[in-house]
């Protein structure tokens, strides 16, 4: 088995086309989770929030964004920043 060294972004590693995009939008959905967590009740008031369906915002969780704009993630994140229901959650840089 060869072993090559990585670049430090898996997605330029495997040949995805824009992999600093999707490495920005792989962090921001990062930070969604940290907030939201994986308990249902955090899901559905999530789900709320976020303009989502319960689908669509567990498929976002375990990792299909590549169709999602970076800028819609950010807003996601903004909002869920600035519900009181998520006060305290772990918040992302």
């Amino acid at each position: 088995m060869k072993i090559e060294k990585s670049s430090g972004n898996v997605y330029a590693d495997i040949g995805v086309a824009n992999p600093e995009q999707m490495l920005r939008k792989a962090l921001i959905v990062a930070q969604i989770s940290q907030v939201i967590t994986y308990s249902e009740d955090r899901i559905s008031r999530a789900v709320g929030i976020l303009g989502l369906s319960e689908t669509e915002l567990k498929e976002l969780l375990h990792g299909h964004f590549h169709d999602y704009r970076e800028a819609d993630l950010v807003e996601y994140l903004e909002k869920l920043h600035q519900d009181k229901s998520f006060a305290g959650a772990k918040l992302g840089k």
